[in-house]
């Protein structure tokens, strides 16, 4: 069985640390064979389990390539894994799914997630993969980001940032899937990206037929207690 390592990009301050919890009693409640759970973060250090870590980086927007780079080269160091699947604490991860899909993507070259437009305002001129839709790396793409990390252009964004790198480094960026519970004036809806297509529901049940999606995006920005409750009831209704 190939093996993924689940590396959740996290956060001790409000409103992110009560997240961890969340995650940890809701998608990541239950060990599964094949894979491994961590929640990685910057300063404060000090407090770390064997499920979170926190490095000696400032908690900030602007440093979060060098949090990321930091623990990708811890993980390196401390695990085997054949896949690093990198969502952000606000993503509800079906993990068995995610396993399956695993299992039939290549053992080389893996750099998947949703790819979005060059974003020219930057003077970016190459697609790059945006961080909300979550990532799935191969080792040796892993390996290659921290190998090649002094040429990391860190005055852009994360995901444009590491996209550019990986680009460099001779990888294609390629479209996976995810979806999206966005809440709505009268119920819910689902905004799929790849996959079966959205749909909107009040019924959490319905929730279900998004049963071919391994990550679903819960951010709220006008009340993120709403990422809470979402991923409660993904909980209780997803098979």
């Amino acid at each position: 069985m190939k093996t993924v390592l689940i590396y959740v990009l996290s956060s001790k301050k409000d409103p992110y640390r009560k997240m961890i919890d969340t995650a940890m009693e809701t998608w990541d409640a239950e060990p599964l064979d094949g894979t491994r759970t961590v929640y990685y973060t910057g300063r404060p250090v000090g407090g770390d389990t064997g499920r979170i870590l926190s490095f000696h980086v400032p908690d900030e927007l602007n440093f979060v390539g060098r949090i990321t780079l930091t623990a990708f080269a811890h993980a390196l160091r401390h695990w085997q894994f054949d896949y690093l699947a990198r969502p952000n604490i606000s993503c509800y991860v079906r993990k068995k799914t995610l396993l399956d899909h695993c299992q039939s993507l290549p053992d080389r070259g893996v750099m998947q997630g949703i790819v979005a437009l060059p974003t020219y305002h930057c003077q970016v001129q190459r697609p790059f993969m945006w961080g909300g839709g979550q990532y799935i790396f191969s080792h040796d793409v892993v390996e290659d980001l921290v190998g090649q990390q002094a040429k990391w252009r860190h005055t852009l964004m994360e995901d444009v940032a590491m996209s550019e790198l990986a680009q460099d480094c001779g990888h294609t960026l390629s479209n996976g899937k995810m979806c999206s519970i966005n809440k709505t004036d009268s119920g819910w809806n689902v905004l799929s990206y790849g996959g079966k297509p959205g749909f909107d529901f009040t019924e959490w049940s319905d929730v279900a037929k998004a049963d071919d999606q391994f990550y679903f995006r819960c951010k709220h920005d006008p009340d993120r207690s709403v990422d809470e409750l979402v991923m409660r009831e993904l909980k209780l209704h997803l098979p």
